[in-house]
């Protein structure tokens, strides 16, 4: 009863930016890199990665 209960498992990962502009639309991409890690062995168990695509356009008129 005295022991303490730790994590079995460790999320690790991180997170890039990429923008590309033209003329008045600008494109901005996300890459996430993940790793789930065994903290007792310190083997990995998984890996991923996500990319993600946003297009922004912005207005002719500035207000």
């Amino acid at each position: 009863m005295a022991q303490e209960v730790g994590a079995d498992y460790m999320l690790q990962g991180s997170v890039k930016t990429m923008m590309d502009r033209v003329d008045r639309t600008q494109a901005k991409f996300y890459q996430v890199d993940m790793q789930l890690v065994n903290v007792e062995t310190s083997e990995t168990v998984w890996m991923g990665s996500k990319e993600i695509k946003k297009i922004v356009q912005s207005s002719r008129f500035k207000m």
